[in-house]
């Protein structure tokens, strides 16, 4: 893989702490951070129809199919400015950029993230039902995360996410935390990361 590059990429359902993984590994590498969520707005606004799109992505559940081509499109957008930058970046996705069913979309993110053998998907646990009962633990004790969405909502986001993870893997590496403080589990991404191509 002679055009690699070394930035590394998280990604993971809601609550799964890539935030604050990602803020770590950026500290400790000196690489500038990049979240999609913060980003997502600005690749949007380039859309001829961006007010439609406003409306869909306001008005839709996160779970929706109706995002999956807004979450693609931002996914692509940020690795072309990517691939401009000399510097090495560490890469966080929100939720709904790795969450594809529709084979079109899994298919321009992988090859979005063709390049890139860093990237890491962040959950707790291998099991489904462990992985959703953590995350909603850790989006309680969070605090603003925990009044940003019901019990109900938060469950049927995770029980998406980590289904679709299993189906359609776009991450080279899977990171399990249950057990872990985020000072290991960076630890341990960090033992994975491959700094040259």
């Amino acid at each position: 893989m002679s055009d690699a590059r070394v930035d590394s990429i998280l990604m993971g359902p809601y609550g799964a702490g890539k935030t604050t993984l990602a803020e770590r590994i950026a500290r400790l590498l000196e690489w500038p951070r990049l979240s999609l969520d913060e980003m997502q707005r600005t690749y949007l606004k380039e859309m001829n129809n961006f007010a439609q799109v406003e409306q869909v992505m306001h008005k839709e559940k996160s779970t929706s199919p109706l995002l999956q081509p807004y979450h693609a499109y931002v996914v692509e957008r940020a690795f072309q400015d990517l691939q401009r930058s000399p510097q090495a970046h560490v890469v966080e996705f929100g939720y709904g950029h790795s969450v594809y069913e529709d084979s079109t979309y899994i298919s321009r993110v992988t090859e979005a993230l063709s390049r890139y053998p860093n990237t890491f998907l962040i959950v707790p646990s291998p099991d489904p039902q462990e992985a959703a009962d953590l995350l909603y633990g850790n989006i309680m004790s969070h605090p603003l995360k925990r009044y940003v969405a019901t019990r109900e909502t938060i469950y049927e986001i995770n029980e998406h996410a980590v289904r679709l993870y299993s189906r359609y893997p776009l991450a080279k590496h899977v990171v399990y935390t249950k057990g872990s403080t985020a000072e290991q589990t960076c630890d341990y991404i960090l033992n994975l990361v491959r700094f040259s191509t």
